[in-house]
C-alpha cells in the first residue's frame, strides 16, 4: 500500500504536466491567431500615418508632384520665350531698319523734327 501514494503522486504530476502542455499549446495558438491581427492593425495604422499625419504624407506628395509638373511646364515656356527673344535680338542687331522700327513701336522713339501722336484704343 505504500507504493499506492507514490503512484497516485506520479499520476497527479503526470496530469499536471499534461495540463501544463495543453495550456502551452493553447497559448501558442492564441499568439498565432493574434499575430495576424497585430500585423493587420499595425499595417492599417501605418497606412493612416503615411496618408494623413506624416509631414511627407501622400496628399502633400501629390501636391508637390503637381507643383513640379507645373514648374516644368513653366520652364519649357520660358525656354521657348528665350529662344524667340534671341532670334529677335539677332534680327535687330543685324538690320538697322528693323532696329529703328522696333524702337519706334515699343519705345516711341522719333526722328528729329517728327511729332508722335499716341492714340489709345479701348
Amino acid at each position: 500500500m505504500e507504493q499506492s501514494p507514490k503512484v497516485l503522486q506520479q499520476i497527479k504530476s503526470l496530469f499536471r504536466f499534461i495540463a501544463y502542455r495543453i495550456e502551452i499549446k493553447k497559448m501558442r495558438e492564441a499568439v498565432k491567431n493574434s499575430s495576424w491581427q497585430f500585423y493587420l492593425i499595425t499595417g492599417i495604422l501605418f497606412i493612416i500615418w503615411m496618408t494623413f499625419i506624416d509631414s511627407n504624407n501622400l496628399i502633400s506628395q501629390y501636391q508637390m508632384t503637381q507643383k513640379f509638373k507645373e514648374l516644368q511646364q513653366q520652364e519649357e515656356f520660358y525656354k521657348r520665350e528665350i529662344q524667340k527673344l534671341e532670334i529677335e535680338l539677332q534680327e535687330l542687331t543685324g538690320n538697322p531698319e528693323k532696329m529703328e522700327k522696333f524702337a519706334r513701336e515699343k519705345y516711341f522713339f522719333k526722328r528729329r523734327g517728327e511729332d508722335i501722336y499716341y492714340i489709345k484704343e479701348d
